[in-house]
């Protein structure tokens, strides 16, 4: 993902106002519930959404497809395998989620942004599209249906040449569910949608093991036994040819993980006949792509900040883990945290006591299902090593962050982090110039 999203062609007055419409009719769609949770009519939603792929013409099938799952690294190791495959001459689409500053994020051809106007078009033929699915009785097109509608559609009407999918939440429920991979992909998976997905690591594998399809190929990343052990018996029942990355051969790294597990996956694509970069060319295209808000560091006034969009207490531990092997080094810690209800915010702002922070500013993003600060503060002052080192609140997480670089000291450290949200309004305070959706 560039580090700087900006990537909207100018437009007039009318396409602004033709944009903002698209999102207005996108996000009005929006379901209150958390996006992978298992509802009765959950088979509907693939239902409706194979119904609106079939009056756009089927666009899934035109090229082939990568299809990701997983906990942790989903979002990171698509980047990786289409930033790779763009290297290599390939013309890729990529869909993922969540988007950080504004919805065309989520569509990219050659890691690039769909254009406002382009987007605006795309949607007015899907929206045809859903109009006479929800006349035909299948119910009320999603936001989320709605855009992975567009994603394929568009992705076709550029004949892109291979596709990667980033599942919502799940797997065997999810949305995007209803593709025909080439390849599958299942990334690390840990406690995170316990409502939606189940309460232990065995239940949450068996959700994202429903990607595995027959008889094709799936790359699995480093897993937890009990996760593992789930995943490889959903290969054999689907005969499904499994390669999958150990652990021990790797630096305890999430980035190096993420890259085993394109790497692995770029393997597969040559086995079919795709045209994939050599390790070289690979590496050079990884280095040279930024993917925001995933460990961002920044500098102010002296201050080092960290800006990292981990949102389950297993990604919280990494970054945790890998800052705690430079202690010392910034002198005092402040964070910025904040959360979202399907997460278990109060797990995931406990895991930061390692850092001993400082000073604590407690925030709520702007997305609709952020946990009150009121709410996360009150566990966090039950916790006895943040006794009196909570800051007073702030409306924003812009002003909570301004706030944590004020109180800090030159060479000390602030992490803004707890879920994507924070990570994106951190984003844009520290770089006013990010082009952001405008108001729908």
């Amino acid at each position: 993902m560039p580090s700087s999203p900006a990537g909207a062609l100018p437009v007039d007055a009318h396409g602004q106002s033709a944009y903002r419409g698209a999102l207005r009719d996108i996000l009005a769609r929006s379901r209150p519930a958390d996006p992978g949770q298992r509802e009765p009519e959950y088979e509907r939603r693939q239902e409706r959404t194979r119904a609106l792929l079939a009056a756009l013409g089927d666009p899934q099938l035109t090229y082939p497809l990568v299809h990701i799952a997983g906990t942790n690294g989903k979002g990171t190791t698509a980047a990786l395998i289409s930033g790779a495959m763009t290297a290599a001459g390939s013309r890729v689409g990529l869909f993922t989620s969540p988007h950080l500053h504004t919805m065309r994020e989520r569509i990219r051809l050659d890691m690039q942004p769909i254009a406002e106007a382009t987007f605006t078009e795309v949607h007015r033929r899907a929206r045809a599209a859903a109009e006479g699915v929800e006349r035909a009785g299948y119910g009320s097109v999603s936001t989320l249906e709605m855009l992975t509608a567009m994603a394929l559609l568009h992705f076709a009407a550029v004949d892109a040449s291979l596709v990667v999918v980033e599942a919502f939440v799940g797997g065997r429920d999810d949305i995007t569910n209803v593709v025909s991979p080439a390849v599958s992909v299942i990334t690390n998976i840990s406690l995170d949608h316990v409502g939606a997905l189940g309460p232990s690591l065995a239940a949450i594998a068996a959700a994202k093991a429903g990607i595995i399809k027959p008889g094709i190929p799936v790359v699995v990343g480093p897993q937890p036994p009990e996760a593992l052990d789930v995943l490889r018996a959903a290969a054999v029942r689907c005969q499904a040819p499994l390669r999958w990355v150990r652990a021990a051969r790797l630096a305890r790294s999430t980035a190096e993980e993420n890259r085993a597990v394109a790497r692995i996956t770029l393997r597969e694509l040559a086995r079919q006949g795709h045209r994939t970069p050599p390790s070289r060319l690979a590496r050079a295209a990884w280095e040279r792509l930024p993917w925001p808000a995933r460990g961002e560091w920044f500098h102010r006034n002296g201050v080092h900040i960290l800006v990292d969009g981990a949102h389950c207490p297993w990604a919280l531990r990494r970054l945790v883990a890998e800052l705690r092997r430079h202690e010392g080094r910034w002198g005092r810690v402040l964070i910025v945290v904040g959360g979202q209800r399907g997460h278990d915010a109060i797990a995931n702002a406990v895991e930061l006591l390692p850092l001993a922070p400082a000073c604590i500013f407690v925030a709520a993003s702007r997305h609709p299902r952020a946990v009150p600060r009121e709410e996360l503060a009150e566990t966090l002052r039950g916790s006895p090593p943040l006794v009196g080192s909570l800051a007073p609140p702030h409306d924003t997480v812009a002003a909570s962050l301004a706030a944590a670089i004020e109180t800090a000291d030159p060479g000390n450290l602030v992490v803004a982090t707890g879920s994507i949200a924070v990570a994106a309004e951190a984003r844009e305070h520290l770089l006013p110039e990010l082009a952001v959706d405008p108001p729908a």
